[in-house]
């Protein structure tokens, strides 16, 4: 039954990125100065989300966490 829960969140998570997308690119792409640079470093992002999204805690944000992920990388 955990397993389940954690697929579905995990997946709503995803979904909810992938929503988020064109945020995340205007912010990476502020900072670097680059739409070209913005979308390699935002790709490398989404793998290290995937990888590490079990350290995702249930109360905190996913889009405060991705950001944060998005900072850290530039």
């Amino acid at each position: 039954m955990k397993r389940t829960r954690e697929a579905l969140g995990a997946r709503t998570a995803v979904k909810k990125l992938a929503q988020q997308r064109g945020l995340f690119l205007a912010f990476l792409e502020s900072r670097l100065g680059s739409r070209a640079e913005a979308e390699e470093l935002l790709q490398a992002a989404y793998v290290k989300g995937l990888k590490a999204s079990g350290s995702v805690k249930a109360e905190e944000k996913v889009t405060a966490w991705f950001y944060r992920l998005l900072r850290n990388a530039l």
